[in-house]
């Protein structure tokens, strides 16, 4: 069922699927010209309003560029970090243009859209893709097999995935895979794929057809299997779509066929990979089951080519398709009646004309209706099969006899199973459930407690329910000690036993004063086993009582002496790692209102002190300073997310046991910053 329309000759591309509300830019199409014979080209957003009954959409935006464009692509890249609010759209030109456009300033009217531009392409530049796990990479490709992966960090300097293969032709489509986020593929008219490793730099496999007729216009990964693609055919001798899997690939897993000329287009849901799109030179749209080769839908068209089609990525439902007829319309696949578009268009034709006699005549024509048939109007049949974000992942139902039946979609599309199991009414845990929803009303947790302690089966559980009974009690901190073996009277006897037996030792009366006690001290002191001190450590004098004795003759009862563990200082050049990282986290602590947030800055505080304690010790290498002090700076600027791509660096190039202590809590840090936006 067709949605909405534009009257367009150009490209298209959706907003990314984190942006709300969905966008659809438009860029007037190289090699083609509307009716008008308009040399002008522009850039232009407009907006899928589905609560609005008009087909027509609303531009939100446009802006005269002085380029054509074979390809576009609208990427998250700057979202996250609010630099683009709304991505960055990627444009293939004519001219071996790369484009990157900021959407959010185009529709706000705003001159200096253009973040960055380059010319490395010799050709048009017919192939882009947005790598979907690194969203600042893009892959690009144009003539004479020249493939660029650009870095929208670093936008000047392309790399390559590896040498150009032979012999060099044109590329028209490039596609990153949907599992793995290092490999590419790339295919050329002449029906040959290349799929690229780019950790090696290297091309590791290709693909082609035997019969040498392929005229490769559409290359798609497997949205779920990491080794299977697709390639279409714009060959009218070949059209089909062939379903290869890398680890078989010597010939195509399937081959769809139904198409009865040239595929111009391919689009693979990433919503539910059991929906492939196809257009191709018959005028026809079909969606496909790739799996098992079934045509599951066909969007009702006009009789004009569609050269491009793409899903919604927000809304799995919704698809555009892109005419020679110099229009770009938005169906849903969710089926629906065609009258209505039928009955707009023959509006049009007369709001053209108007109501005069184009002959000169000058009599009024009645207005234009489209000529009633017998037949009852066409409907579009639906899917065959509902799609997989309103199929029920899980189900249940209770039936006769104490039977649940239950189910569930797996994965493998082959294998649904129904289970049906029998329902058991536990009597003896309904009453427990009972007294449990008795006691909560009651509050009486402590007799509850109680119970279970009578009623206990082994020792541990005993005790388990103690320790609970001991939580609601009054004196929770006395029975908490009872239970862990510490009663009071019991340490009050031995204390005060201890204290009488230490009044009675004939050295402590000596030390009180007591002249009597003289000898028997010496004797005392000759029984006593050396005593544990180093024997270099200075004597210290005691100034005591009239009487009592000094120096040598008290030596054996003087203790160490304690002393004061001094930590050394931080270095002055590395105090503001912990002055930067301390007012980070009272920062965070102001700001943040969950407790288990609050939780992790305090023990986060605390384990940064190993990064601080190896800072006085100056055990770190100067990698690992060099970049604290970087994440430092970004801190000072709120970069955060760049400070945890740094962290990231750190961890990875560095080794485990030198940075384990203090690099996750580090993170955790800068985490929370990011969060909560201090």
């Amino acid at each position: 069922m067709k949605l909405k329309e534009i009257s367009r000759t150009a490209i298209q591309s959706w907003s990314p699927a984190q942006h709300h509300p969905i966008y659809l830019a438009t860029g007037t199409s190289a090699q083609q010209l509307d009716a008008s014979f308009s040399t002008n080209a522009s850039l232009e957003f407009f907006e899928l309003d589905l609560s609005e009954p008009s087909l027509d959409m609303k531009s939100c935006g446009s802006f005269s560029s002085p380029h054509r464009y074979h390809k576009l692509v609208w990427g998250p890249f700057g979202m996250d970090d609010q630099g683009h609010p709304s991505g960055v759209l990627v444009a293939g030109g004519e001219n071996g243009n790369v484009i990157l456009y900021d959407p959010a300033k185009v529709m706000s009217g705003q001159s200096d859209v253009i973040i960055a531009e380059s010319d490395r392409h010799t050709g048009p530049v017919r192939a882009l893709d947005v790598n979907p796990f690194q969203t600042n990479l893009v892959a690009s490709g144009g003539n004479e097999s020249e493939i660029y992966i650009w870095d929208m960090n670093s936008f000047g300097s392309p790399m390559t995935p590896g040498p150009k293969t032979q012999p060099q032709e044109d590329i028209s489509c490039v596609s990153w895979n949907r599992q793995v986020q290092h490999i590419l593929a790339s295919a050329s008219p002449s029906g040959r794929a290349s799929v690229w490793d780019l950790r090696k730099n290297d091309l590791i496999i290709k693909v082609s057809d035997h019969s040498n007729r392929m005229h490769c216009s559409g290359l798609a990964w497997n949205p779920e299997v990491a080794t299977q693609l697709v390639l279409s055919s714009e060959d009218d001798r070949m059209p089909v779509i062939q379903m290869w899997d890398l680890r078989f690939a010597t010939s195509p897993l399937k081959i769809l066929e139904h198409h009865t000329r040239g595929i111009l287009a391919i689009a693979w849901s990433v919503a539910d990979p059991e929906l492939l799109l196809s257009c191709g030179k018959d005028s026809r749209i079909l969606c496909w089951n790739p799996n098992t080769a079934e045509v599951l839908y066909e969007l009702p068209t006009s009789s004009q080519w569609c050269f491009d089609i793409q899903w919604c990525p927000r809304n799995p439902a919704v698809l555009s398709a892109a005419g020679f007829d110099g229009h770009i319309d938005i169906y849903s696949i969710m089926g629906g009646s065609s009258q209505a578009q039928n009955q707009r268009q023959a509006d049009q034709i007369s709001n053209s004309f108007g109501n005069m006699d184009p002959f000169g005549t000058g009599q009024t024509l009645p207005p234009l209706q489209l000529p009633q048939t017998a037949a009852p109007p066409a409907t579009v049949n639906p899917l065959k099969k509902p799609p997989k974000w309103i199929r029920r992942p899980v189900g249940a139902s209770f039936a006769f006899g104490g039977k649940l039946v239950s189910l569930e979609n797996s994965k493998q599309p082959t294998s649904h199973l129904v289970h049906i199991s029998q329902v058991v009414t536990e009597t003896e845990f309904l009453k427990r459930s009972d007294r449990l929803q008795a006691t909560l009303s009651s509050g009486r947790f402590v007799d509850f407690c109680q119970e279970k302690i009578n009623t206990a089966e082994n020792e541990f559980d005993k005790t388990v329910w103690s320790f609970l009974k001991a939580n609601f009690e009054s004196d929770i901190r006395s029975r908490y000690l009872e239970l862990l073996g510490y009663n009071k009277e019991e340490l009050a006897l031995k204390i005060s036993e201890a204290l009488e037996k230490t009044s009675e030792d004939p050295p402590k009366a000596m030390m009180q004063g007591s002249q009597s006690g003289q000898v028997p001290f010496t004797i005392q002191q000759q029984q006593l086993s050396p005593p544990a001190m180093n024997p270099t450590m200075p004597i210290t004098n005691m100034e005591g009582a009239p009487g009592a004795p000094t120096g040598d003759s008290i030596q054996p009862l003087l203790s160490i002496p304690t002393e004061k563990i001094m930590k050394k200082p931080i270095p002055d050049e590395h105090l503001v790692l912990k002055t930067t990282f301390e007012g980070l986290i009272q920062k965070c602590l102001a700001v943040a209102t969950d407790p288990q947030t609050k939780r992790k800055l305090d023990d986060a505080n605390k384990r940064l002190e190993a990064l601080y304690d190896k800072l006085r010790e100056q055990t770190l290498s100067a990698a690992i300073v060099g970049g604290l002090h970087n994440i430092v700076r970004t801190i000072e600027s709120q970069s955060y997310a760049e400070g945890l791509n740094i962290h990231t660096h750190i961890v990875s190039s560095s080794n485990f046991s030198e940075t384990s202590a203090f690099m996750p809590v580090l993170k955790v840090v800068l985490t929370q910053a990011n969060k909560l936006g201090v």
